[in-house]
């Protein structure tokens, strides 16, 4: 295997009609599936980091608009400016010039965009793959990015992580044409493209950055790399925007104060779990095999400059975690960068795959036609039946034995839900919250337990509240000292009480009934001193206030 000495300056899929043709369809299937139900509401995925930005939009959209009541822009940004926001909102922004465009709020809009974006992000991985591999190893890398099962899922959703990476890659290729042509013209498209990641979610930097140093180490040697003025302009003005936003958000002692002080926590390195929930996020996201062998082939496998990149982004993928250690091991999102740096680490091994796989054609060209039939034929079956089988009787430990049997090759069983789920479930909750926003009066002093910190009941009820935690924060809290939703423990019905005093309740708003079951004290407390308003099929409002 050998590596390109030029850039490929044929276009995107060269001379070859029929790899042009079959890239195509892939992006068009890639799009379908992705749009497939797109309109449902984003309750499926992370619904808690998705109504954040939905709340930020409605109050970009709504601001200046006199065809909405006053009293709903008020409120609209009294939410926002409540909401705990901790990147540049440039994805609501995009979704409220799409609402104003479509006339109205469409979740559909932001979650489209972030659909596009991946698939874009797709071209620029095509091309910084085949720079090093032939148009079939870039191909099948290309497809593996586009149809992994949580790229699926990740890449439609009201969250800046598919844009963001999407800029990330095209950072990653302007740097490696840079290094092909050091240009000052091709140094300044890579910073602005690196800006332009940053701004959007600024961890970007520590992907974009270790490739440029590897690059410059191996052009340059060490320490004339480390001390070159283009290292320090790459390094220092990415910087700046994310700079000046963090510094004005901590000056005002909003949420991010407390949220950068469990965004890295040193003590957690000497724990197991947090080496065992980063690897559990790694076989969520991509798969632990298919990490394990991009890994390998990243280091034996991979030449030239081809290989100094891969050696980048590993290495900014390691900082990564080890810098957002809370949520690297807490959040399966964090991981979603390890897709592009395992797809592109498996080209080389690819390439290598199908050049023997070429030799196998022209000796045994049925016994290979079988065995991709009994392969295709053999994962339909899984998606066919997999839905059936979780909704069956499954024990714990044959659910536990599936999950880990994903995990190995990235087959993320939420996909399943995904594929045919039963949304009447979500328009029944959606139902539930607009229901109950009308009977509170969409009162701004509420207390909720509910799934996700309430975050859907507040976009879709209107109203807004604090959140009292479920019981597994007390317990997270304990373990690791991170204090997401304010500096104390709140169990008891004393923390109830000063809790409502706090926020001057009028109602407690429970959604979540299970989780009332498993705090015993605290609705023995509720039932005991206070009116219950209202009750639906699954939820129950209770009257703090005479």
């Amino acid at each position: 295997m050998s590596t390109n000495p030029t850039l490929p300056k044929l276009g995107l899929f060269g001379r070859d009609i029929r790899l042009c043709l079959l890239a195509a369809l892939l992006f068009v299937l890639a799009f379908a599936v992705r749009t497939y139900r797109i309109t449902e509401p984003p309750l499926d995925f992370h619904q808690m980091r998705q109504y954040i930005g939905a709340t930020v939009a409605r109050d970009i959209y709504f601001t200046g608009n006199d065809s909405i009541a006053a009293d709903r822009r008020d409120l609209a940004h009294f939410t926002k400016e409540h909401t705990e926001l901790l990147e540049p909102q440039v994805l609501p922004t995009l979704a409220a010039w799409g609402y104003r465009i479509a006339g109205g709020e469409r979740l559909w809009i932001p979650r489209l965009i972030s659909a596009l974006s991946w698939l874009l992000g797709g071209i620029f991985l095509w091309r910084i793959a085949s720079h090093a591999v032939g148009p079939m190893a870039a191909l099948c890398a290309l497809t593996f990015f586009l149809f992994i099962p949580y790229a699926i899922m990740a890449s439609r959703t009201f969250q800046p992580d598919a844009l963001a990476w999407m800029l990330m890659l095209w950072a990653v290729w302007r740097l490696l044409r840079h290094a092909e042509e050091p240009t000052s013209g091709n140094l300044v498209f890579a910073v602005a493209v690196t800006l332009a990641g940053m701004v959007v979610r600024p961890m970007c930097i520590l992907f974009v950055f270790p490739v440029f140093f590897f690059l410059q180490w191996e052009r340059r040697g060490f320490w004339r790399g480390a001390l070159h003025w283009q290292t320090w302009v790459m390094a220092l003005v990415p910087l700046l925007p994310p700079t000046a936003f963090y510094l004005h958000g901590l000056s005002r002692g909003e949420f991010i104060r407390d949220h950068s002080s469990f965004t890295f926590m040193p003590k957690l390195f000497l724990e197991s779990y947090y080496w065992l929930g980063w690897a559990d996020k790694i076989g969520r996201t991509v798969g632990w095999l298919p990490a394990l062998a991009g890994l390998v082939s990243a280091v034996w496998l991979a030449r030239g400059k081809f290989h100094t990149l891969l050696l980048g982004l590993w290495a900014g993928y390691l900082c990564y975690g080890l810098i957002f250690n809370y949520h690297i091991h807490t959040h399966d999102y964090y991981s979603m960068p390890l897709i592009p740096i395992v797809v592109l680490s498996l080209a080389p091994l690819m390439e290598i795959v199908f050049t023997r796989l070429a030799r196998f054609w022209s000796q045994r060209r049925g016994a290979l036609v079988t065995a991709v039939v009994v392969t295709l034929v053999g994962v339909l079956v899984l998606v066919l039946v997999g839905k059936k089988v979780l909704r069956g009787h499954v024990s714990a430990a044959q659910k536990d034995l599936l999950k880990q049997s994903g995990s190995l090759v990235g087959f993320n069983k939420k996909i399943l839900l995904y594929l045919g789920r039963d949304d009447k479930f979500f328009h029944n909750q959606i139902k539930d919250f607009i229901e109950i926003g009308a009977a509170v009066g969409h009162s701004r002093r509420t207390i909720l337990l509910a799934e996700d910190y309430g975050k859907a009941l507040i976009y879709h009820g209107e109203l807004f509240g604090v959140c009292w935690p479920p019981q597994s924060m007390s317990a997270n809290i304990r373990r690791t000292g991170a204090r997401i939703y304010g500096p104390d423990i709140l169990e008891t019905p004393d923390d109830f009480e000063a809790l409502k005093q706090r926020a001057g309740a009028e109602f407690l708003i429970v959604t979540e009934l299970i989780e009332l079951e498993r705090q015993p004290a605290l609705a023995a407390h509720v039932a005991a001193h206070y009116q219950e308003f209202k009750r639906g099929e699954r939820y129950v409002i209770y009257k703090l206030m005479p």
